[in-house]
């Protein structure tokens, strides 16, 4: 069978290019997408934050990115999952609670007023939290404390593209010397 060459040239680049997506989905995907949400674990102290993240790292769970604000210290992996350490001023209206629950959404403020509207007419207690990041854009997270879920808080927040120009990266000599981590 003969294959014309002005039809092996396109089918040798469309094969090319489904090669490279294929290895971007499944093997290494260097952008924030799909962002389908998270699940939030807060350490108590930077150092624990490290030693979490050393010890995953020991598991084979590598950070995917870093996303910091002034407040809020995170390390997201490609799972969704997030170590977090904060700053005293949101744990202490936190309330203790050290997990949560991220969900995206275009309208944070719009979607945890809606859940608290839910969650009440179910008979638990819920309250909004809007801007609890000082230093990001208004409107960019939303907090929901509930009696539905104690110890946790449930996160409404825009895509990580949408959350305003990139913050500078979070890391120290030390970090990056005893996790060997360069460029996380």
């Amino acid at each position: 069978m003969h294959v014309p060459a002005w039809l092996l040239l396109p089918l040798v680049l469309l094969a090319i290019w489904s090669v490279v997506i294929t290895a971007f989905h499944f093997l290494w995907n260097p952008l924030p997408y799909p962002d389908l949400g998270s699940w939030i674990f807060v350490a108590p102290s930077k150092e624990a934050q490290l030693a979490v993240i050393g010890m995953l790292r020991n598991f084979g769970h590598k950070p995917r990115f870093r996303a910091d604000s002034q407040d809020i210290k995170r390390a997201i992996y490609p799972t969704g999952v997030i170590i977090n350490t904060v700053l005293p001023p949101i744990a202490c209206q936190l309330k203790g609670r050290t997990s949560g629950l991220a969900i995206v959404h275009p309208d944070p403020p719009g979607a945890a007023k809606e859940a608290v509207e839910y969650l009440e007419r179910e008979g638990y207690e819920a309250d909004v939290w809007e801007d609890p990041e000082p230093s990001m854009d208004k409107g960019s997270f939303a907090f929901v404390i509930t009696s539905a879920l104690p110890g946790t808080v449930l996160v409404f927040r825009k895509h990580i593209a949408k959350l305003g120009p990139r913050p500078p990266r979070w890391q120290t000599v030390d970090y990056a010397r005893r996790y060997s981590l360069p460029g996380v």
